[in-house]
């Protein structure tokens, strides 16, 4: 039997041949291409990520910043409150000195008061005995 080959159908099964590495090279060169964009989306994921974390990185320092900032402060106004306390202290204890020793001035005072006043009453029974005396020793004088 003999096969008649028609020329159009040559052409065709020449160019399904010619095709196929056309057809590989079209899958190898779309594989490559998603292969890229992949590469590229995981990279672009990864620096995304990276800046994230270099963002909660610097979040995380400045609050550090801010809570040595308070702590300083906290501390500073805790300096001040002791310093205001000590100095109610001090004008306290100085006001206190202030009265103990108004209260020894009087004392002092009264003292002094006191021995002069018996110091007078000496002098004056020391004055009324030489009084008496002298009565006494004119009463015996003879006349």
């Amino acid at each position: 039997m003999k096969v008649c080959v028609d020329g159009n159908l040559r052409q065709k099964a020449s160019d399904y041949r010619a095709g196929v590495p056309r057809l590989l090279e079209g899958q190898i060169y779309v594989v490559s291409q998603l292969l890229k964009s992949a590469k590229v989306k995981k990279e672009s994921q990864h620096s995304a990520k990276v800046k994230k974390e270099s963002q909660q990185s610097a979040t995380v320092k400045k609050e550090s910043q801010q809570s040595a900032t308070v702590k300083k402060e906290n501390q500073q106004s805790a300096t001040v409150k002791k310093e205001i306390q000590q100095s109610a202290t001090v004008k306290k204890e100085s006001q206190h000195s202030a009265k103990v020793k108004k209260e020894n001035q009087h004392s002092a005072t009264v003292k002094k008061e006191i021995q002069q006043s018996a110091t007078v009453k000496k002098e004056s029974q020391q004055s009324a005995k030489v009084k008496k005396v002298n009565q006494q020793s004119a009463n015996r004088v003879p006349r």
